[in-house]
């Protein structure tokens, strides 16, 4: 065997494993560990968590690596509270701030005759041990307390919430601001004033034809040349294309909650899934919420037939008029979480 002296014996590389051993874990990827996930699957998702700007949990629900509901139930039986698949939306009591656990879906009081009232959570895996703490000093706690996904508290909000956000949807602009809604055509002051033009040119054609259809047509053709004058000065005034901003972090990057309204399309979903799944943005920054209408259940149940990821939210517009688009993206801006829309 012949021995180098002098020389150092080459080092294996550090793989992404060995370094993350040896950095101190946070509570966060202690209690992941503990639960069952495996150490390479726990250091790429606190990697793209650093990427990202968000936690290792977050990043664990957005790749779909793991579902929900059995995430949250694990997470129940380690606290050993209950959980609770679905909230019933009955025991919800609606008010206008219970909209906010749309956007963070985190604590809910459930209110019944019948029975004590429950406490439904949301917990975070980085708050784990002040979870335990608190059960640890108040036994009386696990009796009042439940753990819930996400998902299911904020089925429970939209549907307590579902009149509320309809009527506002519908009739807020025209209570607030009715100047600027289309339900009033024309006011009074402008109604009054084409009816008098109405009648003044209806007068026009029966005392002189000939000489009001040559006036009005020079009238139309000098708006016409007015409008194509406005045109080319706009050309001339056009700003230099600007310089593109250089491409943020990912870390810096805002989320987003892209609106899609739905009726009766029950062909294309599958169509639309897929497009959206070619979003090139990360999964825990998107939100996407596919709005339908409460009775088109065909559409409804093309999408619950699928496997949408973690960011993929299907929202039922309670039945109403009018039943347009513009409506339906009105009701899903409720639970917009995006800083964009």
């Amino acid at each position: 065997m012949t021995v180098l002296s002098g020389e150092s014996r080459p080092r294996a590389a550090a793989s992404p494993c060995s370094s993350f051993i040896a950095e101190e874990r946070t509570e966060e990827e202690r209690f992941l560990l503990g639960s069952g996930f495996s150490k390479p699957l726990v250091a790429a998702m606190k990697r793209r968590a650093r990427r990202n700007g968000t936690t290792i949990e977050v990043e664990l629900l957005a790749s779909g690596q793991v579902r929900e509901d059995v995430y949250f139930e694990s997470f129940a039986r380690f606290l050993g509270v209950p959980f609770l698949g679905e909230v019933d939306p009955s025991h919800v009591v609606d008010s206008d701030m219970l909209d906010g656990q749309l956007l963070h879906p985190s604590i809910l009081r459930l209110v019944s005759p019948s029975a004590p009232s429950l406490t439904v959570v949301v917990p975070k895996a980085r708050h784990v041990a002040d979870w335990r703490r608190r059960l640890e000093e108040m036994e009386d706690l696990r009796r009042t307390l439940a753990i819930t996904t996400p998902s299911a508290l904020r089925r429970a909000v939209w549907r307590a919430g579902a009149p509320r956000r309809a009527a506002t949807a519908a009739d807020r602009l025209f209570e607030t601001r009715p100047d600027l809604s289309a339900r009033s055509v024309l006011t009074g002051g402008q109604g009054f004033l084409a009816g008098f033009l109405a009648t003044a040119f209806f007068f026009s054609l029966l005392l002189a034809f000939e000489a009001t259809l040559q006036a009005f047509h020079v009238l139309l053709s000098g708006c016409f040349f007015i409008l194509i004058a406005l045109r080319a000065l706009a050309t001339r005034r056009m700003p230099r294309p600007a310089k593109p901003s250089p491409m943020a972090r990912d870390s810096h990057l805002p989320v987003y909650t892209v609106l899609v309204a739905l009726y009766r399309e029950k062909e294309v979903a599958p169509q639309l899934v897929a497009s959206l799944l070619r979003l090139d943005w990360p999964h825990s920054r998107l939100d996407i919420k596919l709005i339908c209408e409460a009775g088109d259940r065909e559409t409804i149940g093309v999408f619950s037939a699928m496997d949408l990821p973690p960011h993929f939210e299907v929202v039922e517009v309670p039945d109403g008029a009018p039943r347009t688009k513009p409506r339906a993206l009105n009701y899903g801006l409720a639970g917009a979480r995006g800083d964009y829309s």
